[in-house]
Parts: C-alpha cells; sequence; structure tokens
C-alpha cells in the first residue's frame, strides 16, 4: 500500500487551542504572585478543567460557542456528538438530561422531557458524556449565559 500525501487539516488548529485551554490553570497558577503584587489588567478565569476520553489517534473536532438565554427561555432539546463540558458564565440553569451527574443535587423529581433536572449555578461546570441528551431552560428573572465546549472524535 502506497502512503498518499494529504492537505493539512483544521483539527490541528482545534489541538491547539486544546492545549491554550490546558494551559490556562498553569500560566495562571505561575503567575499568582505578579498578578497580586503589580496590577497587570489581567483577569484569567478558568472555564474548563477536567479530563475527557480521546481516540489514541485519528482526528477531533473541537467545537465552542456561548449561548445566552433571556429570563423563561429553554434551548431545544440537543444529544451531544462527544464529551460536552457546560460551563455557567452567569445566572442559574436548569439542566434537564438523560444522564446522572455524579455530585449534583437534582433539582426536581421528576423533569419534563429526559428525566433529571439539576440547577447549574453561576461557575458551575457540567460534563456530558457523548450520546447524552439535554435541554438547557432558564427560569430567573436574568439572562443566563452558557460556554459549550465539545469535543468529537473524527473531522
Amino acid at each position: 500500500m502506497t502512503p498518499r500525501a494529504t492537505a493539512p487539516r483544521q483539527p490541528a488548529l482545534a489541538w491547539m487551542i486544546f492545549v491554550a485551554l490546558l494551559l490556562v490553570p498553569t500560566i495562571s497558577v505561575a503567575g499568582a504572585s505578579a498578578i497580586q503584587t503589580e496590577p497587570t489588567g489581567l483577569d484569567v478565569t478558568v472555564l474548563i478543567d477536567g479530563a475527557a476520553d480521546v481516540p489514541p489517534s485519528g482526528d477531533l473536532t473541537l467545537s465552542a460557542g456561548r449561548v445566552t438565554l433571556d429570563a423563561g427561555r429553554t434551548t431545544i432539546p440537543l444529544t451531544t456528538a462527544g464529551t460536552t463540558f457546560v460551563v455557567v458564565e452567569s445566572g442559574s440553569a436548569l439542566l434537564d438530561t438523560d444522564q446522572q451527574l455524579p455530585g449534583f443535587s437534582r433539582a426536581l423529581e421528576d423533569a419534563p422531557r429526559f428525566g433529571r433536572m439539576y440547577t447549574l449555578p453561576t461557575g458551575v461546570r457540567a460534563t456530558l458524556e457523548p450520546g447524552t441528551r439535554f435541554q438547557v431552560s432558564n427560569d430567573g428573572t436574568t439572562p443566563v449565559v452558557l460556554f459549550l465546549l465539545s469535543l468529537t472524535p473524527g473531522a
């Protein structure tokens, strides 16, 4: 079998972004004393610091986005293709899912669609496994801002 040449692929950029996200905690710890003694105007907030199962080799697609839900709004039902991190940047969200989230207390006994409802306050990160069905709601009076990061095997 003759090896074939392939063009550079976009997943290389995704890996660079992923590695940069992993270095944020290291940067914030290493520079903590400098930030405390001399104001720099730099404010680092670690949004994600966790592990995910990734394929041993092959492509990985990294998707990231910010979602703002106005008061009384709900996302459409979604299903994760890969490991997905949901980070609440501001507000308090209700996560309705078919997956049990270890370490989280259920908000309601019976969720409207998928069976498990969790309250996610500001600063909390929930990790959803591939194939998880979920929906996010805002039953508060102010907008909820979410950051979503998904790692999906394949291009």
